[in-house]
């Protein structure tokens, strides 16, 4: 990771973080993959394989199925929907929101920063459905120096960036 990308982290939460990609253009996406070390080439919007299939890998490599599910309306990642909500009713499933919660805080910090960036993306920003009452507000910069300790920092930016929209 560059000190440019690490720097411009700044004081925020990584949420904040994460959701400026939602805004980014494809060319601001591409700066951001390259000052964080990854030759990445767009486009990305509307062109959501690439994002589909790291996400899968995301979830596959670090166990998050318990937290995700693949039944939802449409093609590649619009399958994909954070479970304990029932979309039918537009309600929470009370249990197993419980047992989502439950789940996510048996987990160590870098499978929750990898989780919580997938819900952020998901929303489009800031969430307080699923990420209510568990740790998420890791400062950006702390976040991403554990991502980098981890060996993880690659796997997360290439999520963030690959981004097409959900």
């Amino acid at each position: 990771m560059s000190p440019e990308f690490f720097q411009s982290a700044g004081g925020q939460r990584l949420a904040a973080f994460v959701t400026r990609r939602v805004l980014m253009s494809d060319e601001e996406a591409e700066e951001w993959a390259v000052s964080g070390g990854l030759a990445i080439k767009g486009p990305f919007q509307h062109h959501p394989r690439p994002f589909d299939a790291h996400l899968r890998r995301i979830l596959d490599a670090y166990r998050l199925g318990s937290l995700f599910g693949d039944d939802g309306p449409g093609q590649h990642h619009h399958q994909i929907r954070p479970l304990g909500y029932n979309y039918r009713e537009d309600q929470v499933c009370p249990l197993g929101m419980e047992l989502w919660r439950a789940e996510y805080r048996a987990m160590e910090p870098v499978r929750q920063m990898m989780a919580a960036t997938a819900i952020w993306l998901y929303r489009g920003g800031k969430d307080s459905r699923w990420l209510r009452r568990v740790p998420c507000v890791w400062s950006a910069s702390d976040a991403l120096q554990g991502l980098e300790e981890a060996g993880s920092f690659e796997d997360w930016l290439k999520l963030v960036v690959l981004y097409p929209g959900w």
